[in-house]
């Protein structure tokens, strides 16, 4: 996502990093016109008004994540779009979810406006 980030400026959407963000990329994040930081502990409620507000939820994993995903989980629960990794762990365990958007790499973010999937 970073390396995204550093080619990628005016995008159709904002990107929210929610968390404790390590030092060396806070900067740089908190800098990106595109990019919302909450660099903290995120409480429950405002984890869940984060879902309800986001169009969709990041959980494009590395190829060698071969597990579960809370975060995918939670997503799928409140019928969220979820960004996986195509071909990835959650893609192949979940074929048939509606609520997800499968892509190879991180560059195909730039096609995704106002809610919509890719084309």
């Amino acid at each position: 996502m970073l390396r995204f980030l550093k080619n990628n400026r005016g995008l159709a959407f904002t990107i929210v990093f929610a968390g404790i963000v390590p030092e060396k990329d806070l900067a740089f994040l908190q800098s990106h016109p595109d990019c919302v930081v909450l660099n903290r502990y995120i409480t429950r409620p405002e984890l869940f008004y984060l879902y309800e507000v986001s169009a969709w939820i990041w959980a494009f994993y590395g190829k060698d994540v071969r597990r579960p995903s809370g975060i995918f989980g939670r997503a799928v629960q409140l019928r969220k779009k979820v960004i996986v990794r195509k071909n990835g762990f959650l893609s192949r365990t979940n074929r048939d979810n509606p609520y997800m958007i499968e892509i190879d790499s991180v560059e195909e973010i730039r096609d995704l406006k106002d809610g919509k999937e890719l084309k």
